[in-house]
């Protein structure tokens, strides 16, 4: 009987999921109990746990007027501002409200927030460096030639890391990348570490390994860099920053998503020097060289190159524009995001980021889509078009349609080979009897490392 009085102690790990369970219990309640009293006073109510607040919206506010009137900006769309706010009625808010509505020219709105959702949001601000304040957050020219001389080889690299501060070691591994002349950064949270591997020449390098502790804080500033959501973890991202050089501009595009151990990112580093590409640098040899020339040379008709990834696509349509690019000739092309700028070619950026809640419906149906913006580039006069990429029947018809009435069309396809181009456009739903009239070439292309010029 003794023994069935005992009872064992619970573990420490037991304890702790029984606290946290309590808290989430009345952390709710708090919330209802906030949301009722939003309805009770007329006012919009919203929970900020798991809202994705953006750096545009976060520094419309400054931290200690945040603060001050316990008060946060979580949404900035350019047309419209949201508010959160623990006493939304208190005057010094509906003055703030009114005043950045009136600066921005945007719609203001007001929500009442819960003493949980004011803290967490808050707390973003801890993660941004005192110089949010400022037109951007630059990488200086100065700040990656510092590590120039230093920068010989990876075990050099490996330990000029441990030696810096988190912000420099971002600007060191740029640094390191556009030495050894990479054309992404892969920066991958591990079990134990951070993984940092360039790739070069096609071909992936570890370049250096970081603390497991470091993978945070690198992540934010890169997001900071690219102006992405700093408390979104959980979903893809996409964004872009560009360095300015003396000689060259550099444009990085970042994609980060959530893995295992934290979140992976990948940096592109696009070089404007790679638009200069000329059409005779290329590397195409006889045959392919001679007809290309040709079918370029012609008023109308499409050129597509395919190819996988990172196999020179656009560049090579670029090599096309750059020596098709005359005064008397109108060229406009049409990408997802723009690459490279191009002087004297009119180039427009598409928006193709996908809208998931019900309200986006409108927004879906007139999103400037590659089709919707073929059409409207139509009527721009041009005499050679590019499409960044033929995705579907939408695009693909439109384009066609534009070899077939006076336009140089030239456009990239995913595919593994030029002669799968065919089978594809069929599979998307082109009609037959259109292709042969439509196609001038198909350029299927691949890499080729140059060991010497």
């Amino acid at each position: 009987m003794d023994d069935l009085k005992k009872t064992a102690p619970f573990s420490d790990e037991v304890t702790q999921k029984l606290s946290s369970k309590l808290s989430d219990i009345a952390t709710k309640e708090k919330e209802n109990e906030i949301e009722k009293k939003a309805t009770a006073l007329g006012l919009s109510y919203i929970n900020l746990e798991k809202f994705p607040i953006s750096q545009e919206a976060l520094k419309l506010i400054s931290q200690d007027q945040a603060e001050a009137l316990q008060t946060i900006c979580f949404l900035f769309t350019g047309e419209e501002i949201r508010l959160g706010s623990i006493n939304p009625n208190n005057p010094q808010v509906s003055n703030l409200a009114k005043e950045l509505g009136d600066n921005h020219h945007a719609r203001i709105k007001v929500y009442m927030i819960s003493e949980n959702s004011w803290q967490l949001a808050y707390k973003i601000y801890q993660k941004i460096p005192t110089i949010i304040h400022l037109e951007g957050i630059n990488i200086t020219e100065e700040a990656l030639s510092k590590f120039d001389e230093k920068i010989t080889n990876f075990d050099a690299l490996q330990s000029l890391v441990q030696e810096t501060s988190l912000t420099e070691s971002i600007n060191l591994i740029i640094a390191a990348g556009m030495k050894f002349l990479a054309s992404d950064i892969h920066i991958e949270a591990e079990e134990n570490d951070v993984k940092v591997r360039f790739r070069i020449d096609g071909t992936l390098y570890n370049a250096l390994s970081m603390p497991k502790e470091a993978n945070e804080k690198i992540n934010s500033r890169i997001k900071l860099l690219a102006s992405l959501k700093l408390n979104t973890g959980g979903k893809p991202q996409d964004g872009r920053f560009t360095i300015s050089l003396t000689k060259d501009k550099v444009d990085v595009r970042v994609s980060i998503i959530p893995s295992a151990y934290g979140e992976s990112i990948v940096m592109r580093l696009l070089r404007a020097s790679s638009a200069g590409l000329q059409f005779d640098e290329l590397g195409l040899k006889g045959k392919a060289y001679n007809d290309l020339q040709k079918q370029m040379s012609k008023p109308n008709g499409m050129l597509i190159a395919t190819g996988p990834t990172g196999s020179g696509k656009t560049t090579t349509l670029y090599a096309i524009l750059n020596k098709l690019n005359r005064p008397e000739t109108k060229i406009i092309t049409l990408e997802d995001p723009i690459e490279y700028k191009l002087a004297g070619i009119i180039q427009s950026q598409v928006e193709n980021k996908p809208h998931t809640d019900a309200k986006s419906e409108i927004e879906k149906s007139t999103r400037y889509t590659f089709a919707r913006g073929l059409r409207a580039l139509l009527r721009q006069d041009p005499d050679v078009v590019m499409v960044g990429e033929i995705r579907d029947l939408e695009t693909a018809d439109v384009a066609i349609n534009a070899a077939l009435t006076g336009h140089l069309m030239l456009s990239t396809m995913h595919t593994n080979s030029a002669a799968a181009t065919i089978p594809r456009l069929l599979a998307m739903g082109v009609q037959s009897f259109l292709l042969a009239p439509a196609l001038d070439a198909i350029i299927g292309q691949r890499l080729v490392r140059r060991l010497c010029t």
